[in-house]
């Protein structure tokens, strides 16, 4: 069996896509070898943990959130439904993989493409927010910052007060729709409780997440079989207020393909647009449009937590500290808090059948190509000099060297010390000098992987 490796230019343009082979034994040797390097060295170059106010200082004396927050704020008075859309995106992309932007990395298997990020929008407010930190400080914050920045301000501006936001993150260069493993909507509470268990996100806060179908939309499809055919009985689903029903089937007839009309996941439709707890009063009176949202009132394994919130008033303190926690799930490696952003990179030397660009492949970065070298080199570099990549948290990457002995025009200076590439013989280095790399003409690329026969 061979790998095919396909290639992604840019963090959020159309990718040029291209595929090259490389045996899988060779990839295997390849990922142990730099497994052993991470344990080595990466591990304590990378030890910063998330924070407040990471980017004080580091964007030429600019306000990294006001920036976001006068985009996300424009957007908004323009078109409210915008918040909602900030909010799903930041959790759609959270519970993929962690919070590293690569729900907004194209292409034709990216997780834009899974069926569940079809309706996802917000992309073009986080583009622009981008645009204009790039002009301010050049690849210094990063895309998953970004979005978590914009969820927070989408939820203040919609009335629901104001949390800190940590950021920190590295941005993702992984993106396959076949890792997008998002709660259904027609889950059952335990099994949707499974799910965010698996990010490590408890019961309560499974609820106060769900509680952002406040100011949530959706379409027929996902909720028509509870008005004719709940559970294949031709009848409704019995939970749901028969008036609800009678006032759905004239927005959703039975057999339209259409889905145009937005329906509210928030029925008191006073509260359209704010963040508040009238989705859990709604769904307590049988008004729930989707099937989990109402078995969250009505599972005992949640009931009594939709109630508390319902009738209480901390709903807002307490939904912006569960965004906090969706905020840290899984997070990429946090970029380091000096201003120097050390990574690690593999060099494979005499290489005579690679394009010039960077790749990186999933975890561990290999190079592709037809004759793939027999040795590498192994170089510590920082990003500092490099702005392309900063800021786009690219640790293992894999770059060109010409067939040649001398040092490339794009890295100074070389590394001391070659190894084989057999895993049995190879150790790892001791040395740790860190280097630099100049300006390059080179490019980013992100990459997905696929076994093919």
């Amino acid at each position: 069996m061979d790998i095919f490796i396909s290639s992604a230019f840019g963090y959020s343009q159309k990718k040029k896509e291209k595929e090259m082979k490389i045996s899988a034994a060779v990839v295997a040797a390849a990922f142990s070898l730099a497994f052993s390097f991470i344990l080595a060295n990466f591990t304590g170059q990378c030890d910063a943990a998330l924070q407040q106010g990471f980017y004080k200082g580091k964007c030429n004396s600019q306000d990294v959130e006001a920036i976001v927050a006068s985009v996300v704020k424009r957007r908004f008075n323009d078109k409210p439904r915008v918040a909602a859309g900030l909010i799903r995106l930041f959790f759609h992309d959270c519970f993929v993989n962690g919070c590293d932007a690569s729900i907004l990395l194209d292409g034709d298997s990216s997780e834009k493409t899974a069926p569940p990020n079809l309706s996802v929008s917000g992309y073009d407010v986080i583009d622009e927010a981008k645009g204009l930190l790039e002009e301010a400080c050049t690849g210094v914050v990063s895309c998953a910052d970004i979005i978590a920045i914009a969820a927070r301000d989408a939820v203040q501006l919609s009335g629901g007060g104001r949390y800190e936001v940590q950021t920190g993150r590295r941005d993702g260069s992984v993106s396959l729709a076949s890792n997008v493993d998002l709660p259904s909507p027609r889950f059952s509470v335990s099994q949707s409780a499974d799910a965010f268990a698996k990010k490590g996100i408890g019961l309560t806060d499974m609820v106060l997440l769900l509680g952002g179908h406040t100011i949530g939309f959706t379409n027929c499809s996902l909720f028509r079989d509870r008005l004719y055919n709940f559970d294949n009985t031709g009848k409704p689903d019995p939970t749901m207020d028969p008036l609800l029903v009678m006032k759905l089937r004239l927005i959703c007839p039975r057999n339209s393909p259409a889905d145009r009309t937005p329906v509210s996941l928030d029925q008191n439709l006073a509260s359209t647009f704010i963040v508040d707890n009238s989705f859990y009063k709604q769904i307590r009176l049988g008004r729930g449009i989707l099937q989990i949202d109402q078995a969250l009132a009505l599972d005992p394994l949640t009931n009594n937590t939709v109630a508390s919130l319902a009738n209480g008033n901390d709903f807002l303190a307490r939904f912006g500290q569960a965004m906090v926690k969706l905020g840290a799930v899984d997070p990429q490696m946090v970029l380091s808090g000096d201003a120097d952003i050390t990574s690690d990179f593999l060099v494979p030397q005499d290489v005579n059948n690679a394009d010039g660009n960077f790749f990186t492949f999933t975890g561990m970065r290999v190079l592709v190509g037809e004759d793939f070298p027999t040795k590498f080199t192994i170089l510590k570099a920082s990003m500092a000099e490099f702005p392309t990549l900063n800021g786009h948290s690219v640790s293992y990457v894999v770059l060109q060297f010409p067939a040649v002995s001398t040092n490339p025009p794009h890295t100074h200076p070389r590394p001391p010390s070659s190894f084989s590439l057999s895993p049995e013989a190879w150790n790892p280095v001791s040395w740790t000098q860190p280097t630099s790399f100049s300006r390059s003409r080179y490019k980013l690329v992100t990459c997905s992987s696929s076994p093919r026969d």
